[in-house]
C-alpha cells in the first residue's frame, strides 16, 4: 500500500518554498523581490506563514514593505482571512501534519484506546495566553479541579521578569489578578510526563495519557478570534476524546462542516455560539462542570461518533478536502514510484 505524505516540503516540492521565519536570514531584505525571483527561476513562489506567530496582519505588512504581493502565494491557517484576501490560501498545516504523522505510524494507536479510561478531564497548556489563564482560573474554582490532568508549562512568574507578563493579566478583574498573585508559586505545572514541551513529536503525540486515558479534553486553542484548528483539536479527534473547545466562536460547528460529528449526545454546544471570549470560556467550563460526573457514561454513549471521527481523521478523502485551496500548486501527496 502506498501511503500519502502530507508534508509541506513534499507537497510543495515543485514550487520555490520559503518559510516565513527564514526571510529574516536573507542578507539584503530590501532586495527581497529580486532575490525571490532569481531563486525561484520561474517556479511558483510559496511563503509558508502557518506557524503560530505569523498573524495575517504581520504577513500583509511584509508583502507591502518588500513589494512582493504580486509574485508570491502565502499559505495561512486562518481560513476566513484566506477566503477574503487574494494571494492567500488556506492551508491547515497543523491538521495535515497530524494526519501525515498518523499515517506514517510515528504514533501508533494503542489497542486499549476504546476501553475504559482513568481520568475524566485533561487540559494541556504551553504558551501563555489570556484565555488559557482564564480557563485555568475557572477550573480552579471547581470542586473537582484537583482531578484534572493538567499542564501549564510556559509560565513561571517566580523566575521570569514580571514586566514581561504584565499583559497576560490585562483583561482580568482585580479579584482575579489577586488570585493569580496568590497562586503564582504553582507554575509551571506538568502532570503529563509523556507530554514533552521541547520535543516536537512529543508535543504532537496524540496518545499521551492526557488523551489516551481521559474521557474529555478542554482544548485551549491557539486563537480565539479567528478559526485556527491546531494539534490541540486534532489530538482529540484522533484519540476519541470528547472535545470542549475554548476557541473562536463557531469552532465546533466548523468541525461539523469539515465532516466530523461533534454534536455529542448529552452535551450542549450552545457555548460555541457565544460571541464574547470571556463569556464563551465561562460557558464552556460550565458545561464541562454540568456533565463532569457523568462523563464516562457520556463518552460511552458517543463512542460510535468518536470512532467515526478518529477514522475520518486519517482518511485520504478528508486530507484531500483540506488541500482544495492549494490544489493547483501542490504536487501529488503520493510518493512517486
Amino acid at each position: 500500500m502506498i501511503i500519502p505524505c502530507y508534508d509541506n516540503l513534499w507537497l510543495f516540492r515543485k514550487c520555490y518554498y520559503v518559510q516565513l521565519y527564514s526571510l529574516s536570514s536573507i542578507a539584503m531584505p530590501a532586495n527581497l523581490r529580486q532575490h525571490l525571483l532569481r531563486e525561484a527561476a520561474g517556479r511558483p513562489i510559496i511563503i509558508d506563514a502557518t506557524s503560530d506567530p505569523a498573524s495575517p496582519v504581520d504577513m500583509v505588512d511584509i508583502l507591502n514593505r518588500h513589494d512582493i504581493a504580486d509574485i508570491v502565494t502565502v499559505m495561512t491557517h486562518y481560513r476566513d482571512f484566506a477566503q477574503q484576501h487574494s494571494g492567500f490560501r488556506w492551508y491547515p498545516s497543523w491538521i495535515l501534519k497530524a494526519i501525515s504523522t498518523s499515517l506514517q505510524g510515528a504514533h501508533p494507536m494503542p489497542t486499549q484506546i476504546w476501553s475504559q479510561r482513568s481520568h475524566r478531564v485533561s487540559c494541556l497548556n504551553r504558551i501563555p495566553k489570556l484565555h488559557r489563564f482564564y480557563t485555568f482560573y475557572l477550573l480552579n474554582q471547581l470542586p473537582w479541579f484537583q482531578e484534572v490532568y493538567l499542564s501549564f508549562g510556559g509560565f513561571d512568574p517566580l523566575h521570569n521578569n514580571k514586566t514581561d507578563h504584565a499583559d497576560y493579566f490585562s483583561a482580568f478583574t482585580e479579584k482575579e489578578i489577586q488570585w493569580f498573585q496568590q497562586h503564582q508559586h504553582e507554575w509551571p505545572i506538568k502532570h503529563d510526563s509523556a507530554y514533552q514541551w521541547a520535543d516536537f513529536l512529543g508535543q504532537h503525540d496524540p496518545f499521551t495519557p492526557a488523551y489516551r486515558d481521559c474521557y474529555a479534553n478542554i482544548a485551549t486553542e491557539t486563537e480565539i478570534t479567528v478559526l485556527c484548528p491546531t494539534e490541540k483539536t486534532t489530538k482529540c479527534l484522533r484519540t476519541g476524546v470528547l472535545l470542549f473547545a475554548v476557541a473562536m466562536s463557531g469552532h465546533m460547528q466548523s468541525l461539523n462542516d469539515m465532516g466530523f460529528d461533534v454534536d455529542y449526545q448529552g452535551i450542549d454546544l450552545a457555548y460555541d455560539t457565544v460571541e464574547d471570549w470571556r463569556e464563551r470560556t465561562e460557558a464552556c467550563v460550565a458545561e464541562v462542570d454540568r456533565v463532569y460526573t457523568d462523563l464516562p457514561d457520556v463518552w460511552l454513549a458517543n463512542k460510535a461518533r468518536l470512532q467515526y471521527n478518529s477514522e475520518l481523521f486519517v482518511s485520504t478523502e478528508f486530507a484531500n478536502s483540506l488541500l482544495t485551496d492549494v490544489q493547483d500548486i501542490i504536487a501529488s501527496p503520493y510518493p512517486e514510484t
